[in-house]
């Protein structure tokens, strides 16, 4: 991402208008949702994934780990945590 910084205020209310180059940018139009993390004295903002990303990536995710098992007992593995 190209280095860009914009400053902004907050509002009474805690509100932060995200500047017009940055939401264009990011692709942020009206009801876009994002998601905050907090990192050291960082707040990161950035675009909640979809259902869909997130079912891809847990998929893409599957297929890259080797040795994945064919066929999984679910009762024995839920029950062996109170072993």
């Amino acid at each position: 991402m190209v280095g860009i910084q914009l400053q902004g205020r907050v509002s009474e209310k805690g509100q932060v208008v995200i500047p017009g180059p940055i939401r264009r940018q990011l692709k942020i139009h009206t009801n876009t949702e994002l998601v905050f993390d907090i990192e050291d004295e960082k707040i990161i903002i950035r675009r909640k994934k979809s259902s869909l990303q997130i079912f891809e990536e847990f998929i893409n995710a599957v297929k890259k780990k080797k040795n994945f098992p064919k066929q999984v007992d679910w009762d024995k593995e839920y029950y062996s945590q109170f072993e």
